[in-house]
């Protein structure tokens, strides 16, 4: 994203692909967004004031230029089209889903990894950030 501004002289593109519903304001070729949903702006105690004008901000702007948007869930689809104006048909949903190699693992090859990392249980992965709006609570 540093230089977003400059690789479209570098690199001719027919679409791109923009995550967190930010896209690039390059002009001359599909721009889609993928949108996971509008909980900040549905439960804005969990989230600053600063951080929802900022995110409302670049919401905007990506409804202002994206040709199509992704959205991983039906209810993700339906908030940002009413929050956002934007067409629910150019609003696709794919569902997000995980890679069939990512699967329960022999005990010996579990155990090896915990070895490795200094783990014990009972643990808890967690691949959020950690973020008032994310609700994480121990």
């Amino acid at each position: 994203w540093v230089a977003e501004p400059f690789w479209p002289l570098r690199v001719r593109a027919d679409v791109v692909h923009g995550t967190d519903a930010r896209v690039p304001a390059w002009r001359g070729v599909a721009r889609i967004a993928t949108i996971h949903d509008a909980a900040l702006f549905l439960f804005p105690h969990h989230a600053s004031e600063r951080f929802r004008r900022r995110m409302e901000r670049q919401w905007s702007r990506t409804a202002a230029v994206a040709d199509a948007l992704i959205a991983d869930s039906e209810a993700s689809r339906q908030d940002f089209a009413r929050l956002f104006g934007y067409p629910l048909e150019r609003i696709h949903r794919v569902a997000l889903a995980i890679d069939p190699s990512y699967r329960p693992q022999p005990a010996a090859a579990v155990a090896q990894v915990l070895a490795r990392y200094g783990l014990q249980g009972p643990y808890l992965p967690y691949v959020a950030e950690l973020a008032r709006r994310k609700i994480f609570e121990t």
